[in-house]
């Protein structure tokens, strides 16, 4: 049972990576994108996702480390506990590479914005660029779907690296924010739009959690 779980997670994993290739439902060339997710070997370590993090997001947002069973916790999610999807549908919109997850006050899932959710800037050099979304708090609730999956069974998957300010008093929304360095420079133009518009608006409480060691283990030969 534990091999044929790996086993469709690693599958699914793969799926997942490719769709972070996706925007607008085009195929993307590696070196036009920037993405190097092809070589899993090197995850950034705590250190180095803290400065990358700070770098965007400055010491207001807590900053952590996703657990390496995130995807098996959502694959083996019951399928009772969605509307209008699957656990598998789940798991893949909730494991894109870069992705904003937005709770609302009740800790009920509002919106997800992932790196299929870009439009393109640029021909030669392509960068991707969600101000689509920016324009306003909170943004647009986008989902098709209802689940029981809450902003605190999110925060289980976390692992803090650097506590944020703590705005319990005043927060309207949980927004973590996924990331993973594989992604190349557009987990750099992902970090800095979202940094931006959390400058500018408040009323969330803020989580950068880097994805790395999930992929990492996921694509591990051994898994």
């Amino acid at each position: 049972m534990r091999s044929s779980i790996s086993n469709t997670i690693t599958q699914a994993g793969v799926f997942i990576l490719l769709l972070g290739l996706l925007s607008s439902c085009h195929t993307l060339y590696y070196k036009a994108f920037g993405i190097q997710f092809y070589d899993f070997s090197h995850p950034y370590n705590d250190s180095v996702v803290i400065a990358e993090s700070t770098k965007y997001f400055g010491d207001a947002a807590a900053i952590g480390s996703m657990d390496t069973t995130y995807l098996e916790t959502l694959y083996l999610m019951p399928d009772t506990a969605f509307t209008h999807t699957s656990s598998k549908g789940f798991m893949k919109v909730m494991s894109q590479p870069l992705n904003a997850v937005w709770f609302n006050r009740q800790k009920a899932l509002y919106a997800l914005v992932a790196n299929c959710d870009a439009d393109n800037k640029g021909l030669v050099k392509v960068n991707l660029t969600w101000q689509y979304y920016l324009h306003s708090f909170p943004i647009d609730s986008n989902l098709s779907f209802k689940t029981q999956f809450s902003a605190d069974d999110f925060a289980k998957q976390v692992r803090i690296v650097r506590p944020g300010i703590n705005h319990s008093d005043t927060v309207q929304y949980y927004v973590y924010i996924l990331w993973s360095q594989f992604m190349g420079r557009q987990y750099q133009n992902f970090l800095r739009e979202w940094g931006n518009y959390f400058r500018q608006y408040t009323g969330a409480q803020v989580v950068v959690v880097n994805m790395d060691q999930v992929w990492a283990r996921a694509t591990r030969k051994d898994y």
